[in-house]
């Protein structure tokens, strides 16, 4: 069995939203996923209209997957908003679609997400050699505290570096057509440094 990260997700409040704005939430959503599939190793799929569930072989990559969906969806207009369960630990059968997959990481990546408050991001760790991991779950709380209230703007800036965390300010203020100033003062707003501290240690942490 291999160890990898699923991320399964609701659309909050999908109910509410008119046929066209669902369906502009979905094509942002498989867009999304498929212009990561180009750089890692990712499988995904969309489901019920408002559901969607992606592994990573890569364990670490996963909370800058929720992450940049999360970001992706702010960028909307109007803004959305997704509930995720983010799971690391094993699968005994992997599948191109996640739904055919099996193993405790996809049940109880799934199963959490059904206890979760609307929005919101949460870690579990599925292996009972990661169960002394639980600094992890209380950072990953914090850091869905830290990033849960992005503005358009901030979510268009922090979409930008996700894909291209080595670009300077400057540079993504030319990207995104602002100034330096601008970026700077939004990192400053989104605490970036914490952000950016998070996800290097989770993507370097050895969860294999």
């Amino acid at each position: 069995m291999s160890v990898l990260t699923v991320l399964s997700g609701d659309i909050v409040a999908s109910s509410s939203y008119t046929a066209a704005q669902l369906n502009n939430v979905i094509a942002a959503l498989k867009s999304h996923f498929a212009e990561w599939q180009q750089h890692c190793d990712l499988r995904w799929q969309v489901y019920r209209g408002d559901a969607f569930q992606a592994y990573v072989s890569e364990p670490g990559q996963g909370l800058a997957l929720a992450l940049s969906v999360r970001a992706r969806l702010a960028t909307l207009t109007p803004q959305c908003q997704a509930t995720q369960s983010l799971a690391v630990g094993q699968a005994e059968l992997l599948r191109e679609s996640p739904g055919e997959s099996l193993g405790p990481v996809f049940e109880q990546s799934g199963r959490q997400l059904e206890s979760q408050e609307n929005g919101s991001l949460q870690l579990v760790l599925t292996d009972p050699e990661l169960s002394t991991l639980s600094a992890w779950q209380l950072a990953v709380m914090l850091f869905d505290k830290l990033t849960g209230d992005l503005s358009q703007r901030q979510a268009e800036i922090l979409l930008a570096w996700l894909q291209a965390p080595e670009l300077s300010q400057q540079a993504l203020a030319d990207k995104l057509a602002t100034s330096r100033q601008n970026v700077h003062l939004h990192f400053k707003r989104m605490n970036m440094d914490a952000i950016a501290t998070t996800l290097n240690q989770f993507q370097e942490y050895p969860w294999r």
